[in-house]
């Protein structure tokens, strides 16, 4: 009896040994494939209700500024996105923006991150969104663009 279980504990750990020796799978293809059928689910926070985000959707930030936010997978980089945020007024498109975006778990305490983003040229800021694992997460985007200083909160249920 014993040598069938010293033989079943040899099993299982040569099992677990093999599984951390054979490479995870990381070819774009299949992960473009994942990308196509499973997108991420981005939605708009506003007095705390989450409403799907349209396209192209016109986000009021302030009384006078408005954001149009973009998401879009970094190929080749897992669970890191692209936020493309352009800014505009009544008169047009917003430069000298300050944006900076603090990104948490909604459920889980961990891989929470704070970045600036960088401007892009014509109203335009962008950021890598560092994301540590795929998941339900929570982005604050706080726009400065002179006496214009506002909150976007977007909700992302990140897919692998």
């Amino acid at each position: 009896m014993s040598r069938i279980l010293i033989a079943g504990a040899m099993l299982l750990l040569f099992a677990a040994v093999a599984s951390f020796l054979v490479p995870a799978p990381s070819a774009p293809a299949a992960m473009a494939a994942v990308q196509s059928t499973t997108p991420d689910q981005i939605s708009v926070v506003r007095g705390g209700i989450a409403t799907p985000l349209d396209a192209g959707e016109k986000l009021a930030v302030t009384r006078d500024l408005d954001a149009v936010a973009r998401i879009s997978v970094v190929a080749g980089a897992r669970y890191t996105r692209s936020l493309s945020l352009t800014l505009a007024d009544a008169a047009g498109q917003v430069d000298g923006a300050t944006v900076r975006i603090s990104a948490h778990m909604r459920y889980m305490d961990h891989g929470a991150f704070t970045i600036p983003a960088s401007a892009g040229g014509d109203g335009t800021y962008v950021a890598l969104l560092p994301f540590a694992m795929p998941g339900e997460w929570e982005l604050v985007i706080e726009c400065r663009a002179g006496a214009n200083v506002g909150t976007l909160i977007l909700d992302i249920d990140e897919y692998e």
